[in-house]
């Protein structure tokens, strides 16, 4: 394992058993409310009528993801399939979860890098998710998606939600990282955190442009949330921002916010506002 991959899971490996306390988190709360009800509304007209649906997590972390979308998608069918991660602490929660009812036998776990996965059947799966950043952290983004696409049966989607560069332009300058603004400016890299690996960050024609290269169709690419950002506090596993607990304290006030954004999401103006951007394609 290389050094940037040793960062990687260092930092995973520190971060395991409390990383799901970001789901007390009101921001995260927020805007993982924003996606599952994006992929709902985006991957029920292709998922409609099938009875089996097989998943492939690649970047599976604690498998969050893996059970959200067990949750939206497996009341009208069967979803089984393979968590990857690179991280082995990381998906030894995950391993917990899905071992457990009411994904019992459904899904299998296989550490590895999606980089290349050769343990995991070609042409085999539906659908492929890879939330949060996972192809922010990879070393060569361009690999790890042909092994992505090669993975899909034909017609199958991938989800992924990636770092985006003009957010991240933003967030520098909002907390004054003026070293960072510079690295996204020259590299596309940042560092969100002093304790944090740097991550790759994204335009829309970047990821349209990479996804068509590694061989996917019909690439779609959305913001979201797009008119509410996280804070510095937010990108650790614990910490809140005081503007954002007044902002989503109250149920209502962030049923609200919820209805506002997503009425624009689809909106081809808004995508470059997105804290992170939500990649559709197809194999």
């Amino acid at each position: 394992m290389n050094e940037h991959y040793q960062s990687v899971t260092a930092y995973f490996a520190e971060k395991a058993e409390a990383y799901d306390d970001v789901d007390q988190q009101l921001y995260w709360v927020f805007s993982d409310r924003f996606y599952r009800e994006v992929l709902r509304r985006e991957l029920a007209p292709i998922l409609d009528g099938k009875r089996e649906i097989r998943l492939l997590d690649a970047g599976a972390g604690t498998g969050r993801w893996t059970v959200a979308f067990d949750a939206l998608f497996g009341g009208q069918s069967g979803v089984s399939g393979t968590l990857v991660d690179i991280s082995p602490d990381m998906l030894a929660v995950a391993e917990r979860k899905v071992q457990a009812p009411p994904h019992a036998g459904r899904f299998r776990c296989q550490v590895g890098n999606i980089e290349s996965m050769p343990e995991v059947p070609d042409a085999s799966f539906d659908v492929c998710l890879s939330f949060y950043n996972v192809l922010s952290f990879v070393e060569h983004p361009e690999r790890a998606l042909r092994e992505i696409r090669a993975k899909l049966a034909p017609g199958g989607v991938h989800a992924a939600v990636l770092g985006n560069t003009y957010h991240a332009l933003y967030f520098s300058l909002l907390t004054g990282r003026r070293a960072e603004l510079e690295r996204v400016d020259k590299e596309s890299m940042i560092r969100f955190n002093d304790v944090m690996p740097s991550m790759r960050c994204y335009t829309l024609r970047q990821l349209e442009e990479l996804y068509l290269a590694a061989g996917f169709t019909n690439v779609k690419v959305l913001g979201g949330p797009n008119f509410l950002y996280p804070g510095m506090e937010e990108t650790f596993v614990h910490g809140a921002t005081e503007r954002l607990q007044s902002d989503l304290g109250d149920r209502a006030a962030m049923d609200r916010l919820l209805e506002i954004e997503l009425a624009h999401y689809a909106d081809p103006g808004v995508v470059g506002r997105g804290n992170t951007l939500l990649v559709l394609a197809r194999a």
